[in-house]
């Protein structure tokens, strides 16, 4: 018997299995062995995961990724024109979607040095790579976090997930007249448009008017150049990878809302590892507070069709937590994105938005309508801590339909406690604030004892407001006859 106990106690605490897949990508360029650097990878990449002891990292090939408990991709990249190598290592579901998926990667040029010179630096990147990725794991995979920072003042740091790529500013070598009229901005506008329109036919065959195409999307002046400099370069971003790069600085430096709508609209067309960049860039802007809210529509619409991507917690996370004047940045957070993670997430997303949350202006409870509403869709129940914080936010708010959509959303909490009710029952005596009575009422469904608690509660809450003279208007909702006719649903179905 005792056998048997054990038995099932260490299976009740195995480690999650979690497969994982190195492997490594390159068009032209290839310095070393390709099965070569997938050793590598999987000896300092994967390495550091092993000494963990809360995962089993069983290696697999694509076709069986899905079948563990978690996914990890290890992924290596040579750059032929930047003579780059780059890492991504992607953790993810599998037949479990309870944890946050991340994705990390780094770049490191290795070209013009020796073989075992470039050995060494791949090692030491896939080392980092995979320490950055073992820290948001850590310290317990059941208890991973999302790595969400504020500053003094409390608006959210962007997270150090993401590492990008160094980039200079194109040179333009012995540049023709077109060129040099196109990169020189004492030029008009009118004068640098006429010369894209020029050189547009040689941006596939000839690096340097594909370089002065790049650096005008990067550096010229006028939003208006810069978006036909990228159309010109569009078809070449297809194809070319350090075009591709350049584009995805472009986006993350970007100010202008429809330069902006250009660059996630050509990035789309981004595949492979190109692709993983181009997502992350679009996190990135999501969950960077300098990010124009005029353009996340556009990034949001285009991240909503992705679906539940790494990284998406932790953007949508840093999205909810910026100012109220980000209004519609954070409102399209809440509908766009918060609805594509699976609802078992959703509350580890919201939960430090609604902890701060204050509904300090009208246009802010949109957004609070809007997250509390998702986190019971789906048949879910918020419980423990999630249902502390609704209860408080209903309670604290001043607002009517902010209280109302807490209060409701509190009472499909799993487990309800009788603090919470006392908690809502003296703001009601204090503040008239009868829309908390309905979620009180739904709180008396959890058990027999609940429905006790709160007919007694109730109870002496009406007695409370006839003392003090409280009489309700015909027409008017108050809290005397949302008292009065809670108590009768709640002694009928007794």
């Amino acid at each position: 018997m005792n056998a048997l106990i054990v038995a099932t106690l260490l299976a009740a605490f195995q480690p999650p299995v979690v497969k994982y897949v190195v492997s490594v990508e390159t068009r032209t360029w290839k310095p070393i062995e390709l099965k070569d650097v997938e050793r590598i990878l999987d000896n300092s990449a994967v390495s550091p995961l092993l000494q963990r002891g809360d995962m089993q990292l069983v290696k697999s090939d694509f076709a069986g990724l899905k079948s563990g408990d978690y996914t990890l991709l290890v992924s290596g990249r040579f750059i032929e024109e930047a003579e780059d190598f780059s890492i991504y290592m992607t953790f993810g579901p599998g037949k479990r979607q309870d944890l946050p998926s991340f994705h990390v990667s780094g770049t490191e040029p290795v070209g013009k040095r020796g073989m075992q010179e470039m050995q060494r630096v791949m090692e030491k990147l896939a080392n980092q790579v995979a320490n950055r990725l073992n820290q948001l794991l850590a310290p317990e995979l059941r208890q991973v976090a999302l790595p969400l920072q504020v500053n003094d003042v409390g608006e959210p740091q962007v997270p150090q997930l993401w590492q990008w790529p160094k980039l200079t500013t194109p040179d333009v070598p012995k540049p023709s007249k077109l060129l040099a009229t196109l990169i020189d901005p004492r030029h008009t506008d009118s004068d640098r448009i006429q010369a894209v329109t020029g050189i547009s036919s040689a941006a596939f065959d000839q690096l340097a008017a594909r370089k002065a195409l790049e650096r005008c999307v990067l550096r010229d002046p006028s939003p208006a150049v810069r978006r036909q400099c990228l159309r010109e370069l569009e078809p070449v971003a297809r194809v070319n990878v350090q075009t591709q790069r350049v584009l995805l600085y472009a986006m993350r430096n970007e100010y202008d809302d429809d330069v902006l709508g250009d660059l996630a609209r050509v990035s789309q067309a981004f595949t492979g590892l190109s692709r993983s960049e181009a997502l992350d860039t679009w996190l990135f802007l999501i969950a960077s507070p300098g990010t124009p809210a005029e353009a996340i529509d556009d990034i949001a619409s285009v991240l909503s069709k992705e679906g539940n991507v790494p990284n998406l917690d932790v953007a949508v996370a840093s999205c909810l937590r910026q100012g109220n004047s980000l209004f519609m940045k954070k409102y399209d957070c809440a509908n766009d994105l918060l609805r594509i993670l699976p609802p078992e997430r959703r509350l580890a997303v919201a939960y430090d938005y609604l902890s701060h949350a204050d509904a300090a202006d009208v246009q802010d409870h949109m957004t609070m309508k809007e997250v509390m509403e998702w986190l019971i869709r789906d048949n879910q129940k918020p419980e423990g801590r999630a249902c502390d914080i609704l209860v408080a936010l209903a309670v604290r708010s001043t607002q009517r339909t902010v209280q109302s959509t807490a209060a409701y959303t509190a009472g499909h909490c799993k487990d309800p406690t009788p603090a919470m009710v006392d908690k809502m029952a003296s703001a009601v005596r204090e503040r008239d604030s009868w829309t908390l009575i309905r979620g009180m009422q739904d709180m008396a469904d959890a058990s027999p004892q609940m429905k006790e608690h709160v007919i007694k509660v109730m109870t002496g809450l009406a007695e409370r407001l006839k003392k003090q003279g409280c009489t309700a208007a015909p027409s008017e909702p108050s809290s005397v006859r949302e008292v009065d006719e809670a108590l009768k649903r709640l002694n009928y179905r007794r």
